[in-house]
Formats: structure tokens, sequence, C-alpha cells
């Protein structure tokens, strides 16, 4: 695609650089003529215009040309600026500022038609440009451009594009540096800026290295990408603000709905209803909102249609550009999805898929809780306040799959293996201490402790709480200082005491989402109720055998498997580079996203998926395959015979240390 065609795909017309080099001051003017009439004092021609064209006297003319003095201008404005302007039309590129020549590249690249230019950012209005290119400090480092962006008063309905050139390697942004030279952080610094000012002004941000403008094939090789860069990231924000039109909508449509309820309605509501459920006013209202907004959005075609197109042209992009970095992004954004982390901070009632961290054996173990919500809701019954689930199930986290009992899942890059054979049953009780710590939910409290009603409780819950530390307090009161164990509901338990301050180390760390664990629940529920049948001698299920792995002659925990079928090794591309990272080998991105573009261009029929393994994307591990590892710096000897493969490293290791202990 030309630059034209680009430029008219992103709809630029106008294009504004700034740059507070563009001219030389008058300090630096002044050096600069200095250095170029002492360079220049037997040019006589030169001598002569100054003559003619300026008020200069004889003897002014030999203190520059013999005695080399130029003193006598720092106190006379009016001459130097007569001097300045004859050398300037004798020779026009000596007084140009020292980004003078990245305009005249940019003119030359886009059209000097398209091109204006100003030294300070309060010279133009932005308004007036679609696509803005500019240096990042100004004023000697007083202000950066990101604190002209966030001020400027932009057009908050037009898409603008910002591209940074500049010769800092890093940015810094609400005390937080950036490596511009690092892509991923690089887009982490833009997406945080975008996302953070998008109420203000939609803009898409790029950088540039000043290092690359003195090589011109360099600079117009890097522009052209940012172009492409620029489009992909047009085609995202018409999507995105697509969805957000829908979303308004879907608010708009629930808020007219709630405005039909009066008061009376909703007091009937909490005090017949909610109240005997044990449920949270404010809890309720919030999610009966959201499920209306869901919900009426659906009705909306008109703009699904528009959400529709946007996507389909983001599929059919036809440039190329591998964008791995931000697959950590997505896996933030699946955290998000998938846990909520504050529910500690809310002060939420324990519920059903609640991520705790217990201590059990003196180490820290994981687990979730999988008792159903509504034997842990707390509620009156027969003039007393209780919950069924006085006991509650919780099952543990596994560091690897050891059988058809582990479920796998990926919280952001962290992943998780629940193993369903493995559960415990605690107090219930014991959990809802955490909901007392909006800092770090742990399970904790203060003898006699005096609390409020938070607004995630209802008010069964918070009697309930409020009784619960009257009867432990008067329980546990009478131990002395130190860690003991003791009793309830015949499961033993431990605890701290240090003065009137108890610690039953177990902490809340967040809620795994209702259907991911309700498929936990549903596994450990299947494995405990199945059937046992006859042996199948007809199967042709593939055999995946675990093969024994070192890296550089050390325990790791690399995995590789044996196809016993069609007799070959297999290994899961990202776990490979991202194990080799964690046990201290310093792969740089470039060669990460080599191997992926490699592998994925080269070998993609060897990339195949199978439910035995969990649905990971396997690679095949043969001589071509090997060899493009090889040619980043990992060799991987693969022996059938011996059923082991041996990974060598050339990178740098940064841990010298042994290997932990798994």
């Amino acid at each position: 695609m030309s630059v034209e065609n680009l430029l008219g795909s992103l709809g630029v017309s106008k294009i504004l650089f700034i740059d507070d080099q563009l001219e030389l001051d008058d300090d630096e003017k002044f050096q600069q003529v200095v250095l170029y009439l002492s360079k220049e004092k037997d040019n006589t021609e030169l001598k002569q215009k100054l003559n003619t064209d300026t008020n200069l006297s004889d003897g002014e003319l030999e203190l520059i040309f013999v005695e080399e003095d130029f003193d006598f201008l720092l106190d006379d404005e009016e001459k130097r600026n007569d001097i300045y302007v004859v050398i300037e039309d004798y020779d026009k590129e000596i007084m140009n500022g020292h980004a003078k020549h990245i305009e005249k590249k940019l003119s030359d690249y886009f059209g000097s038609d398209k091109i204006e230019t100003a030294k300070t950012p309060e010279e133009k209005d932005f308004n007036d440009f679609e696509l803005i290119i500019m240096d990042y400090n100004y004023s000697k480092g007083e202000f950066t451009a990101l604190d002209i962006l966030k001020s400027n008063d932009f057009d908050d309905q037009k898409l603008k594009y910002i591209i940074f050139i500049s010769s800092h390697k890093e940015f810094e942004y609400k005390e937080k540096t950036y490596k511009m030279t690092d892509s991923e952080s690089r887009q982490d610094l833009f997406r945080r800026y975008s996302s953070n000012n998008i109420l203000e002004f939609k803009s898409i941000l790029n950088y540039i290295n000043k290092d690359t403008v003195h090589r011109k094939d360099d600079f117009y090789a890097a522009l052209y990408e940012t172009l492409l860069e620029l489009e992909s990231g047009k085609l995202m924000f018409e999507s995105l603000f697509s969805m957000k039109k829908l979303l308004d909508k879907g608010v708009n449509d629930a808020i007219s709905k709630l405005l039909l309820t009066n008061s009376k309605t909703m007091k009937a509501l909490i005090s017949e209803k909610l109240e005997i459920e044990g449920v949270s006013e404010t809890t309720y209202i919030v999610e009966l909102s959201l499920a209306l907004v869901k919900n009426l959005i659906t009705d909306s075609v008109t703009q699904m249609k528009e959400i529709h197109e946007n996507l389909s042209n983001i599929q059919g992009w036809t440039c190329e550009i591998w964008d791995y970095e931000t697959d950590n992004h997505l896996r933030q954004l699946r955290r998000i999805e998938l846990l909520d982390e504050n529910i500690n901070v809310r002060n939420a009632p324990i519920d059903f898929g609640d991520i705790f961290e217990l201590r059990i054996q003196d180490n820290p173990v994981r687990g979730i809780l999988v008792t159903q919500s509504c034997d842990l809701m707390v509620r009156e019954v027969k003039g007393k306040i209780r919950r069924n689930a006085e006991v509650a199930s919780i099952i543990l986290e596994v560091p690897q799959v050891t059988g058809q009992s582990c479920m796998r899942f990926r919280l952001g890059t962290e992943e998780i293996i629940f193993d369903v054979r493995k559960n415990i049953l605690i107090p219930s009780w014991l959990l809802d201490l955490t909901t007392l710590d909006s800092d770090n939910g742990k399970s904790k409290f203060e003898l006699n402790q005096s609390i409020d009603r938070e607004f995630t409780w209802g008010s069964f819950y918070y009697k309930y709480l409020t009784k619960l530390i009257e009867d432990r307090s008067k329980e546990l009161k009478d131990f002395s200082d130190g860690e003991h164990t003791t009793w309830s509901d015949n499961i033993a338990y431990s605890f701290l005491k240090v003065q009137n301050n108890l610690d039953f180390h177990v902490s809340r760390i967040g809620r795994l989402d209702y259907l991911h664990t309700t498929s936990i629940l549903k596994q450990k529920t299947e494995l405990e109720t199945r059937v046992p049948l006859s042996l199948d001698i007809s199967s042709e299920e593939i055999k995946f055998s675990p093969l024994k792995t070192q890296l550089n002659s050390q325990e790791t925990n690399l995995k590789f498997f044996y196809n016993e079928r069609d007799k070959c090794a297999l290994v899961d591309v990202n776990h490979l580079l991202e194990t080799i990272q964690k046990e201290g080998f310093e792969i740089t991105q470039e060669n990460v996203d080599g191997v992926i573009t490699e592998i994925s261009t080269n070998h993609r029929k060897k990339l195949y998926l199978n439910d035995q393994l969990k649905e990971q994307r396997m690679l095949i591990i043969d001589e071509e395959t090997a060899e493009t590892f090889k040619q980043f710096g990992i060799e991987i000897r693969n022996s059938k015979k011996k059923r082991s493969v041996d990974v060598i490293c050339r990178h740098n290791r940064t841990i010298t240390e042994a290997v932990s202990q798994r």
C-alpha cells in the first residue's frame, strides 16, 4: 500500500511537526556565527557582503576577521541580527536548527503541502491536524509531550494520531519509567496513557527513535511501519467505540427501566425479600442493573451490526504485523474477566468460587471454595441466625497436572491447577473473618472487636459476624501468646495469638467466576460418582508419555511428551520459552518473536491440538523444528532410545544458583 493510500485510509490530510530545535535560539545563533566567521575569516566575498549590507565599521570588521573578537556584539542586538540575516542569506543551512533536517525529510516523504511546523505546541491548534509528529522534551526538560497532550483542548469526537520522534529511550509517566526501545514496555505506556485520558481525547500513539532519522532509508521504513501500526490501531478504535456506544445505550435503557421503580416498591423488596434471604440490598441492586444492561443491549441490532462490520475490517486487514506483545495484555484482560480481585476491598461475604491461601504443614497452599452459595448464605431460621454450611469444602491447588482429576486455568500470566481429589473441610466461620480485612483479606480479628455494617453485608450477616467475634473472643481469650492448635466442628485449626490479636493463617485472594468454579465442582462430582467399566481393548486413544527432561544438565520444569503412535516428541512452544526465561536465562523479546514467527510461518503444519494434552498447541520436535530453535540459541537433543530430552540454552543466565527443589 502506498503512503498516499495509507494517509487516505487514516483520514490524514494535514500533518503538524513540532520541535523546539527547528530554529536556533539567540545564544545558539551567536555561537554558530562565531564558529562560522572564524572558519571563513579569509573569505573576502563574505567580508565585502557584511561591509555593504550591515552597519559594521571597518574597525569592527577587523575585530571579526583579524582579531576574531566578537565580544562587542554581545551588547548590540541590532548588529547581531544584521549579521544573522547576511549569513543566513549567504549560506541558507548554517542557521538551521538541529531538527530542520527532520522537517525536510518529512516534507520529502509526505509532501510539503501536507506539512506545517511549530517550535512550540502553543503556536498551532492541534484540532486542525489529524497527524501530529512531535519531540518528547520541551523547554529543556521542564515538560514533556505527554504533559502537552493531556493539557490540550482536543475535539473528543475526532481521532488523533501522535508520533513521538525522540532521542530519549526512556519515557516517564506517573512516576514509572518505560523503555521505548522495548516494544512491550512501549505498548504498555501507550495503552495506559490512552486508557487514562480516553474521555478527554481519542489518540493512537507511537514512537520512532531519532537515531533512525540520520539514515534516510531507515527513517522512511520506520515511518511506513508506524503508519501501518496506526492503521491497525484505527481499526481497533472503531471497533471499541462501536462497543462503547452499545454499552452506553444499554446503561441508558437500564436506568430508564429502574426509574420506573418507586421508593415504596424498593423498601418492600428490601424488607420482605432481600433481608429474609440475607442478601445485601446494595449488592442486589448493582447486580440487577448489570443484568439489565446485559439483556437490554441484545436488542440493539444496529449497533451490533456496526461492531460486526468493524471487526470484519480487522479480520480482513491485509498487512502482516505480528504483535505478540499483546499476549500479555490479553492475559491481563482474561484475568479481569475470570477473577474478581476487589472482593476484599468491598468486604464481600464469602461465596462460591472464593480463592484462599491457607497454611498446610507450614506451607502456603491455595484452594477454591466450592460450597454452594445457598448453603453459605446467612439467614434467620426459627429465630436463630445461621447458615446451612457450618463446614466449607475447599479444593486445593497442585504444582502440576497428575491426572484426570486436575483442572488447569490461566489467570493472566499465571497458570493455576486444581486437583479435585485433593480437597479439605474447614470451619466456614474461619473463612468469614477474611471479610473484615479490606486490605489483605486475612482471617484475623481483635478480641471483642467492634465492627460497623459494610455495604455488602445483609443485616443478618452483620449480626452473625458480630456474634461470631463475641463467641470466639470468649473461647480463645485465655490462650497465651504464641502458636496454638485447637478444634471446631471436629476439624483442627491453628492460630497465632499476639496479645489481643488472633491470626488464623488464611487469606482471601479473589473470586473465580461462577461458570469456571461450577466446572471444577462438576468435575469433582463426576469423579466421585463415576461408574467403573471394563477395559476397552479396542481403544485407539493415543498414549502420550512424559519425557525425562534436563535444561543445561540440570533439573527443570520443562515438559516434553512422547507420542507413542507417531513416535515423536512434542512440546508447547510458549511453555518452553516461558519456562527457560523463568529459570534464569535472558532470552530477548527479539529472539522470542523470531522463534514464534519462524514456527508460525514455516512449521505451521507441525502444530496441532489434542484433548488429551488439555488442548495445548503442541509442536512436533524433529530435525527441522529443532534446527529452528538452534538458530535462536536453544538446542534440543531428543533421544528416543533413552526417552529423554536435553535442552541446551546458549543465552546468558542471570540466576547462578541451582534450581530450587520442586
